[in-house]
Protein backbone atom coordinates (compact mmCIF):
# COMPACT_ATOMS: atom_id res chain seq x y z
CA UNK A 1 0.00 0.00 0.00
CA UNK A 2 1.00 3.17 -0.80
CA UNK A 3 0.94 5.95 1.69
CA UNK A 4 -0.19 9.47 1.26
CA UNK A 5 2.89 10.87 2.59
CA UNK A 6 4.63 9.64 -0.72
CA UNK A 7 3.05 12.81 -2.31
CA UNK A 8 3.99 15.41 -0.22
CA UNK A 9 5.83 17.93 -1.69
CA UNK A 10 7.12 21.17 0.21
CA UNK A 11 7.68 23.33 -3.12
CA UNK A 12 3.64 23.61 -2.90
CA UNK A 13 1.65 25.50 -0.22
CA UNK A 14 -0.88 23.58 1.82
CA UNK A 15 -3.95 25.43 2.60
CA UNK A 16 -5.20 25.61 6.27
CA UNK A 17 -8.55 23.72 4.76
CA UNK A 18 -9.60 21.83 2.03
CA UNK A 19 -11.99 24.68 0.97
CA UNK A 20 -9.29 27.12 1.13
CA UNK A 21 -7.16 24.59 -1.18
CA UNK A 22 -10.12 23.91 -3.50
CA UNK A 23 -10.86 27.67 -4.07
CA UNK A 24 -7.39 28.19 -5.00
CA UNK A 25 -7.86 25.54 -7.24
CA UNK A 26 -11.02 26.92 -9.22
CA UNK A 27 -9.09 30.07 -9.22
CA UNK A 28 -6.27 28.95 -11.03
CA UNK A 29 -8.47 26.64 -13.28
CA UNK A 30 -10.40 29.91 -14.21
CA UNK A 31 -7.13 31.10 -15.68
CA UNK A 32 -6.71 28.47 -17.98
CA UNK A 33 -8.04 27.48 -21.19
CA UNK A 34 -10.41 24.83 -20.38
CA UNK A 35 -11.20 25.23 -16.20
CA UNK A 36 -13.84 22.30 -16.21
CA UNK A 37 -10.79 20.33 -17.50
CA UNK A 38 -8.45 21.53 -14.79
CA UNK A 39 -10.63 21.19 -12.14
CA UNK A 40 -11.79 17.71 -13.19
CA UNK A 41 -7.70 16.80 -13.05
CA UNK A 42 -8.43 18.56 -9.03
CA UNK A 43 -11.16 16.75 -8.37
CA UNK A 44 -9.90 12.94 -9.70
CA UNK A 45 -6.49 13.76 -7.57
CA UNK A 46 -8.78 14.42 -4.33
CA UNK A 47 -11.04 11.55 -4.81
CA UNK A 48 -7.90 9.60 -5.27
CA UNK A 49 -6.20 10.76 -2.21
CA UNK A 50 -9.62 10.25 0.08
CA UNK A 51 -9.84 6.93 -1.11
CA UNK A 52 -6.23 5.75 -0.16
CA UNK A 53 -6.88 7.81 3.11
CA UNK A 54 -9.84 5.45 3.97
CA UNK A 55 -7.77 2.43 2.48
CA UNK A 56 -4.99 3.93 5.15
CA UNK A 57 -7.25 4.18 8.13
CA UNK A 58 -8.76 1.07 7.84
CA UNK A 59 -5.01 -1.04 7.17
CA UNK A 60 -3.89 1.00 10.70
CA UNK A 61 -7.49 0.51 12.58
CA UNK A 62 -7.35 -3.84 11.20
CA UNK A 63 -5.79 -4.79 14.42
CA UNK A 64 -7.59 -3.22 16.87
CA UNK A 65 -10.81 -3.90 15.18
CA UNK A 66 -10.05 -7.16 15.46
CA UNK A 67 -8.61 -7.26 19.16
CA UNK A 68 -12.48 -5.35 19.85
CA UNK A 69 -13.87 -8.39 17.93
CA UNK A 70 -12.24 -10.97 19.84
CA UNK A 71 -12.77 -9.68 23.24
CA UNK A 72 -16.56 -8.77 22.52
CA UNK A 73 -16.62 -12.61 21.32
CA UNK A 74 -14.65 -13.66 24.76
CA UNK A 75 -16.99 -11.22 26.47
CA UNK A 76 -20.13 -12.69 25.22
CA UNK A 77 -19.11 -16.52 25.44
CA UNK A 78 -18.27 -15.76 29.06
CA UNK A 79 -22.15 -14.37 28.97
CA UNK A 80 -23.61 -17.16 27.86
CA UNK A 81 -22.06 -19.30 30.42
CA UNK A 82 -22.80 -17.46 33.17
CA UNK A 83 -26.39 -17.19 31.96
CA UNK A 84 -26.40 -21.07 31.58
CA UNK A 85 -25.15 -21.50 35.18
CA UNK A 86 -27.86 -19.21 36.33
CA UNK A 87 -30.62 -20.35 34.43
CA UNK A 88 -29.18 -24.09 35.92
CA UNK A 89 -29.34 -22.70 39.81
CA UNK A 90 -32.41 -21.01 39.64
CA UNK A 91 -33.69 -24.17 38.34
CA UNK A 92 -32.17 -26.01 41.16
CA UNK A 93 -33.39 -23.56 43.62
CA UNK A 94 -36.63 -23.56 42.39
CA UNK A 95 -37.17 -27.11 42.68
CA UNK A 96 -35.44 -26.93 46.02
CA UNK A 97 -38.19 -24.57 47.28
CA UNK A 98 -40.87 -26.44 46.17
CA UNK A 99 -39.48 -29.61 47.74
CA UNK A 100 -38.56 -27.79 51.41
CA UNK A 101 -42.32 -26.57 50.88
CA UNK A 102 -44.33 -28.03 53.84
CA UNK A 103 -47.69 -27.48 52.10
CA UNK A 104 -49.93 -29.37 55.08
CA UNK A 105 -48.37 -26.62 57.39
CA UNK A 106 -48.95 -23.50 55.35
CA UNK A 107 -52.57 -24.78 55.02
CA UNK A 108 -53.05 -25.03 58.36
CA UNK A 109 -51.12 -21.80 59.48
CA UNK A 110 -53.60 -20.21 57.38
CA UNK A 111 -56.42 -22.22 58.58
CA UNK A 112 -55.29 -21.29 62.06
CA UNK A 113 -54.94 -17.60 61.63
CA UNK A 114 -57.89 -16.93 59.51
CA UNK A 115 -60.86 -19.47 60.62
CA UNK A 116 -63.04 -19.15 63.52
CA UNK A 117 -65.22 -22.27 64.20
CA UNK A 118 -67.32 -20.39 66.19
CA UNK A 119 -68.24 -18.06 63.64
CA UNK A 120 -68.75 -19.86 60.53
CA UNK A 121 -70.92 -22.37 62.51
CA UNK A 122 -72.54 -19.61 64.48
CA UNK A 123 -76.43 -19.69 63.63
CA UNK A 124 -76.34 -23.32 62.74
CA UNK A 125 -78.56 -26.20 64.15
CA UNK A 126 -78.02 -29.26 64.01
CA UNK A 127 -80.05 -32.27 64.51
CA UNK A 128 -78.81 -35.78 64.62
CA UNK A 129 -81.44 -38.56 64.01
CA UNK A 130 -80.83 -42.16 64.15
CA UNK A 131 -82.82 -44.57 62.40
Amino acid sequence: MTKLTKYANNLFATHATLDAAIEYAQTVANGDENPAAVMTAVQVVLNTAISMHHAELAAVNRPLIELIDARVAAALTDLKGSLEDMESNLDDKISEAINDLDIDDKIQGWYDSNFDIESALSGTSISISFD
